[in-house]
């Protein structure tokens, strides 16, 4: 399953109405919050049952990834 920019911007969201992300942030705290929740998804749907788990490497244009 691929993760799109809808999928990742409601995670962001979410976790700022639980305080979990900081209400403001600078762009590049924007950019790094979303790194991590898209790692956070990635791990979440890595272990989703089956098919969804056995699919392609997620995604997202736009976010730059750390390996």
């Amino acid at each position: 399953m691929e993760i799109t920019q809808e999928m990742l911007d409601a995670a962001v969201r979410k976790a700022i109405e639980a305080g979990i992300l900081p209400r403001r942030s600078c762009p590049e705290d924007i950019e790094t919050n979303s790194e991590i929740m898209l790692q956070i998804l990635e791990a979440a749907f890595e272990h989703l049952p089956f098919p969804l788990a056995a699919e392609k490497p997620i995604h997202v244009p736009g976010v730059m990834r750390r390996n």
